[in-house]
């Protein structure tokens, strides 16, 4: 597909010098590095599994109630 970009001028010229040492067009060069950043990226969104920390004991203490934020709040605290 053909596009028009604009790319910084010392930007291109790295490309060409890339280009012309590995012989191939300015396109393919650009090509071979958006793929190889894409790919970087792909790597680095992979999830890795997360360990929740377990605790031992019978439950939630008596008289706290989950559903109440303003409670484990007060709980928390001391109060």
């Amino acid at each position: 597909m053909r596009t028009t970009i604009n790319i910084q001028d010392s930007l291109l010229d790295a490309v060409r010098c890339e280009a012309a040492e590995k012989h191939c067009s300015i396109g393919a060069t650009i090509n071979d590095a958006l793929r190889q950043v894409f790919a970087a990226q792909t790597k680095k969104s992979v999830r890795q599994k997360t360990r929740l920390p377990v605790f031992k004991g019978n439950g939630v203490q008596s008289g706290v109630d989950l559903d109440s934020s303003v409670n484990l709040l007060d709980r928390m605290d001391g109060l």
